[in-house]
């Protein structure tokens, strides 16, 4: 077994140090993370079932490691578009909801929840609002800016982490 984690490792841990450090910007930050993906998948392999086609599991595990190293580290200006759809599809079914719900109002968070979990494009949410495309573009970007200012509470002193 522990052939199998060190051959694992060896193939796979360049690549999703690349993922982290183009997600982030910042290659201490995915140092860490990899660290962090690559040491849950030591305490966690008995309980995977196949180690064989192991990196689907690498990617989510390193998603996750990076969403909580952002809250742990709040640092960052900016929620990118696959950003906050893995934050949707990982993340809100256990708090973020609360969190969102908190931060947004009951129709800023039904238009990010229809656009980023049901997967609602720009002239479906338009139609429904009744409001041009673009007009859905801005909100949408406003939203999004409120939960980037919300994760990284510096971005509203301007302050910016490019590593």
């Amino acid at each position: 077994m522990k052939q199998q984690i060190d051959a694992i490792i060896e193939r796979h841990y360049q690549s999703v140090y690349g993922y982290c450090a183009a997600r982030l910007r910042d290659r201490e930050a995915a140092k860490d993370c990899t660290q962090e993906v690559f040491l849950a998948l030591v305490r966690k392999q008995k309980k995977l079932k196949a180690l064989e086609d192991i990196r689907p599991w690498l990617y989510r595990a390193a998603d996750l490691a990076m969403l909580e190293y952002r809250r742990k580290n709040a640092k960052y200006i900016a929620v990118a578009d696959e950003d906050l759809e893995r934050l949707c599809e990982t993340v809100l079914p256990d708090y973020a909801e609360d969190c969102l719900r908190e931060l947004l109002t009951e129709e800023e968070y039904s238009l990010i929840r229809a656009h980023y979990l049901q997967g609602r494009s720009m002239r479906e949410l338009s139609e429904q609002l009744a409001v041009s495309e673009d007009a859905v573009k801005q909100r949408i970007s406003r939203i999004r800016r409120r939960i980037a200012a919300a994760l990284n509470p510096q971005t509203e002193r301007g302050e910016r982490n490019d590593g």
